[in-house]
This record gives structure tokens, C-alpha cells and sequence, in this order.
């Protein structure tokens, strides 16, 4: 009876008894905020006016994309439906700039292209204008060669293109001749044109026009004839210096590759 009562009794407890389960949760991963990237803050690139310009007289769809319309056209209102392609020196062999320092314009936000016209003797002002860095013609206008600032160089140029005495008498013989050889190395040759080797030379019927970025010269005794091709490695300077009150020739560099 006693062992009797001893089972039932084990088995009363087992049966109360209750099962602890302790629940270890993990710790909670910290929430990930991701932070929005703020956007890129886009660089513009710099263009050189210089290689706009080419651009702009080359490629007559870029032109037209680069034209700030209506635009002034001797003193006209021109409409984007109305445009008639500057088209003159698209295919020339060479752009020739004339520079009272080297050929590298100044990056500013306007800038003033004279192009002469030495078959109608007459020259053309185009009005460029920069913006969130393009570059656009704003005005175009026309005036007789004798108005011009640098008319004084330009009628000397014209009378040394025409003239075979006037020529030969305002060259600094033996004029100096600066031309680049390529080989395994660059290389750059001096030498000298004495006056019995002189060829009469008509700048003026070489190039046809001639082209100037208007800025304030560093050196108003300086000038510089640039030929720089158009595609072809073309690239000539001519430099003229006033010597006792006269322009002299003085100098070629022939960079051409």
C-alpha cells in the first residue's frame, strides 16, 4: 500500500511539474540607414575659344547649334529658319591669325573675331558670347578695312604683299628660319634666307583672309602671322617686329608635321 501510494504521488508531481524553456532572443541588428548620395557635382569642361572657332567654321551643323537666335546680321534680325551658313573657310587649308602675342587667346566670357576680307577689302566683326560654357555668335557686322585698329599693320602687310621693293627692303636679312625635323627625336633646325635667296612672297594672295582674336596687345611692336592647318599639321608663323619706327619681317617658324 505504502509503495502503492509512493507511485501515484511521483506521478502527480511529474505531471505538475512544468517545463521552464528559457527563450534567449537575439540582439537586434542595428538598423542600416542607408544615406542618399548627395548628386555629383558635374565639372564643366574649359573649351578654348580657339578650338571653338575652328569647330564653329568647319562644321555647319555645329555652327548652327551655336548661333544665339534671332541673331543681329548686319543689323538684321536673323530667325534659326532664315540662316544662311558661314560657310567661307569650311574647307580651307589653313586658318591664318594674326596675334600681337602668341596663339593663345585669353579665356574670357566675349570675344570679338575680326576677319578680314582682302578680295572685297572690306572686314567682318563677329561677336561671340560664353555661357554655362558654350560659346555662341550673338552679333555680326561688316565695315571697311580702313576703320580697323590694326589698319596700320594690315596697309603695311598689304603694300609688302604687292610691292617687291617695299618687301625686300622691310626683310631682316639674313632672315631667320626655324624649322621642325621628326625623326627618333624632335628637333628643331636653325637657319638663315640671305637676301639674294629671297623669293617675292604675296602674303595677301597666300591666305586670302586673315584673322583676328581682338584683345589688348602685349606688345604693340610685335606681330604675328599664324597659319595653322585645318586637319593637315600645317603650322607656320611669320613674325614682324617694328625696328626705328618701321615693320621689318624677321622670323619664320615652320612647325608644319
Amino acid at each position: 500500500m505504502r509503495v502503492l501510494l509512493t507511485s501515484i504521488l511521483v506521478l502527480f508531481l511529474i505531471s505538475c511539474k512544468k517545463e521552464i524553456k528559457t527563450v534567449v532572443s537575439k540582439p537586434e541588428e542595428p538598423v542600416k540607414v542607408t544615406k542618399e548620395k548627395a548628386p555629383e557635382e558635374v565639372e564643366l569642361q574649359e573649351v578654348s575659344f580657339l578650338e571653338f572657332f575652328e569647330t564653329f567654321m568647319r562644321d555647319m551643323e555645329y555652327q548652327k547649334s551655336r548661333v544665339d537666335f534671332p541673331v543681329f546680321m548686319m543689323k538684321e534680325k536673323v530667325k534659326s529658319n532664315d540662316w544662311m551658313a558661314i560657310d567661307f573657310l569650311q574647307h580651307a587649308e589653313f586658318y591664318p591669325y594674326l596675334l600681337q602675342d602668341t596663339l593663345k587667346p585669353k579665356q574670357v566670357e566675349k570675344q570679338l573675331v575680326h576677319i578680314i576680307d582682302f578680295n572685297q577689302n572690306t572686314y567682318t566683326d563677329y561677336h561671340f558670347l560664353r555661357s554655362l560654357d558654350q560659346w555662341k555668335l550673338a552679333k555680326v557686322e561688316s565695315s571697311e578695312l580702313d576703320s580697323l585698329n590694326e589698319n596700320e599693320f594690315v596697309g603695311f602687310l598689304i603694300r609688302f604683299s604687292l610691292d617687291a621693293d617695299f618687301q625686300r627692303a622691310h626683310i631682316a636679312f639674313p632672315l631667320k628660319e626655324v624649322t621642325m625635323e621628326i625623326d627618333s627625336l624632335t628637333t628643331f633646325k636653325a637657319s638663315q634666307i640671305p637676301v639674294e635667296e629671297w623669293e617675292f612672297f604675296d602674303f595677301i594672295s597666300e591666305i586670302q583672309y586673315l584673322i583676328i582674336f581682338h584683345q589688348q596687345p602685349l606688345n604693340s611692336n610685335t606681330q604675328y602671322i599664324h597659319l595653322r592647318g585645318n586637319g593637315n599639321g600645317i603650322s607656320v608663323e611669320y613674325t614682324f617686329q617694328k625696328i626705328n619706327g618701321e615693320w621689318m619681317f624677321v622670323q619664320i617658324d615652320d612647325q608644319s608635321t
